[in-house]
């Protein structure tokens, strides 16, 4: 059977591996490495079988290898970017293929539970999107003014990071930005607004929930990073 844990290992899995994918994909891509760049994929690979989130952080990796087509550095370019694309999801492919033929003998098991706590299909065919717009302010005031409530996700009530934190990553956004065309500057921010996503659209009486979106925590100090490292 496949069990996706909605508490424990499972969840946290996805984090570390997300981490562990972009670190050996963006050295990979910085060395032009192959071997990196199959280690990067078999990590994206097993980070499909963590939490039901993960597939956002897969989408970030591929958001990186395209990055790299796009503004090639010296150390991969654009000819070899294909053998280097190929090897990684070659890799993702293969660790990928046991859950993959799951999917498709169980097609019901993909999704359902995303469909079970979205609020997408209602706000969509209401044309009401209030809800939506009330868990957004929420979910963003989460990390600095009141954070999720449930004790089983973080201190009932109180901010999911600290101050500092939050603050530090406020100010990375722009050192970000300023670095778009880099995977240093590319990957936090697409983390922070794809996995967000996974609490704004979920549930609104749980609103703000910090364990669908925990995915983006690596973002937060990589951000505060990014800022002191230009001060």
């Amino acid at each position: 059977s496949v069990n996706f844990s909605r508490i424990g290992f499972l969840g946290m899995q996805m984090v570390g591996l997300e981490v562990l994918a972009l670190a050996f994909l963006m050295a990979g891509i910085k060395k032009g490495n192959l071997v990196l760049a199959g280690a990067a994929g078999a990590a994206g690979g097993l980070l499909l079988y963590s939490y039901l989130a993960s597939p956002v952080a897969v989408a970030v990796l591929f958001l990186v290898l395209a990055q790299a087509l796009a503004w090639p550095p010296e150390s991969l370019p654009r000819k070899q970017w294909p053998a280097f694309a190929g090897v990684f999801a070659a890799a993702l492919f293969l660790v990928f293929c046991p859950l993959g033929l799951h999917y498709l003998r169980h097609p019901g098991s993909f999704g359902s539970r995303t469909a079970q706590v979205s609020m997408w299909a209602q706000a969509r065919q209401s044309g009401d999107w209030h809800e939506v717009r009330v868990s957004a302010q929420q979910h963003l005031r989460m990390f600095h003014q009141g954070g999720d409530r449930n004790g089983r996700h973080n201190i009932p009530g109180q901010p999911i990071v600290p101050a500092v934190v939050s603050g530090l990553a406020i100010l990375g956004a722009g050192a970000a930005l300023r670095r778009i065309r880099e995977p240093s500057g590319l990957v936090p921010l697409a983390l922070a607004a794809g996995m967000i996503q996974g609490g704004i659209w979920t549930l609104s009486w749980e609103a703000p929930q910090s364990y669908r979106p925990q995915g983006l925590m690596p973002a937060l100090p990589w951000l505060g990073a990014l800022f002191l490292d230009q001060v």
